[in-house]
């Protein structure tokens, strides 16, 4: 598919109101304490998290989630799409002291 094939077909998607998951691989950083919500625009199935002891999941709506910093380290998150898709977000949780970069 040529480039401007896709880009017509990705504004397709937009107009329809269509919704992507986050990218495979995805990360962001929160600190110990805080919470970073993500919203997918799509319906979810179920969710994993690889560190329990690092981040824990808080669903917030059908499409959406608050990912919790526990304690400083990482952590990936794996959720499925109702069509059975999987994606996953990496998750780096900093401690109180120290500064994210």
């Amino acid at each position: 598919m040529s480039g401007r094939k896709v880009a017509a077909f990705i504004i397709l998607m937009v107009c329809l109101g269509l919704s992507f998951p986050v990218p495979e691989g995805a990360a962001f950083k929160v600190g110990v304490g805080q919470s970073y919500r993500i919203d997918l625009g799509i319906k979810i199935r179920s969710f994993s998290v690889s560190a329990p002891s690092v981040a824990s999941i808080s669903v917030s709506g059908p499409g959406e989630f608050v990912v919790i910093g526990k304690a400083p380290g990482s952590a990936t998150v794996i959720y499925w799409t109702e069509a059975n898709v999987p994606a996953s977000l990496d998750v780096d949780v900093w401690g109180r002291s120290e500064t994210p970069e």
